[in-house]
C-alpha cells in the first residue's frame, strides 16, 4: 500500500509486488501495437483510464506483449490472466509516490517479491505525443520525469485502487 485517502481508510492503492521490463508499444510493421503512430490515451485522466483506452486501441495485442495490456490483465503473478481486475500502468504522479516511499514499501514486501529500484527509470501510462511517453526515477534524491520513446522498455510496477467512490 503507497497511498490512504485521508478521508476514507478504506480507499488506498496497492503497488504489484512483481515488476517487469515489457516494451510500451512497437513501430515494427503489420504489428497491432504500432504505437508511435498515435496517442492511445489522449484525454483519458486517471492511470486505469489510459492503460484500459491503450488495451481497447489494440485488440490484436495479446495480455503479456507489452506493458498496459500485461497491467490490465495482472492477475499477481509473472504472467497476465484473462480478466480485469483493476491493475494499471501508473501517472508520473503515482510513479513518484511509490518511487519516494520505496523503502517503505520495499521492507513491506512478502518473501519472494521484486524490490522496487528508485536510481531506475519505471514507466507510465502518460503518452507525451504520438513517439514518446513519460518514465520517472529518482535521481540525487529527487524525482525526475523524462520523455522517453514508446517502442523502449523500461521496468514497470502496476497499480490497484481499491474501495472508494
Amino acid at each position: 500500500m503507497f497511498w490512504i485517502d485521508p478521508n476514507d481508510p478504506y480507499h488506498y492503492k496497492i503497488v504489484s509486488t512483481l515488476e517487469f521490463s515489457i516494451p510500451y508499444g512497437s513501430s515494427q510493421n503489420n504489428n497491432p501495437a504500432e504505437c508511435d503512430q498515435h496517442m492511445c490515451s489522449s484525454g483519458k485522466l486517471g492511470g486505469f483510464e489510459r492503460t484500459k483506452a491503450w488495451v481497447q486501441a489494440h485488440g490484436g495485442v495479446t495480455n503479456s506483449d507489452f506493458v498496459n495490456s500485461m497491467a490490465y490483465y495482472y492477475d499477481g503473478t509473472s504472467s497476465p490472466g484473462s480478466t480485469a481486475l483493476g491493475w494499471y500502468t501508473p501517472t508520473l504522479d503515482e510513479l513518484a509516490l511509490v518511487l519516494d516511499n520505496f523503502s517503505s514499501i520495499n521492507s513491506a514486501l512478502p518473501a519472494g517479491s521484486d524490490n522496487i529500484v528508485s536510481s531506475i527509470y519505471y514507466t507510465t501510462s502518460v503518452e507525451d505525443s504520438n513517439t514518446s511517453r513519460m518514465v520517472g526515477a529518482i535521481s540525487s534524491g529527487i524525482f525526475v520525469g523524462d520523455y522517453k520513446t514508446k517502442t523502449s522498455s523500461y521496468r514497470a510496477r502496476f497499480i490497484r485502487e481499491i474501495g472508494g467512490n
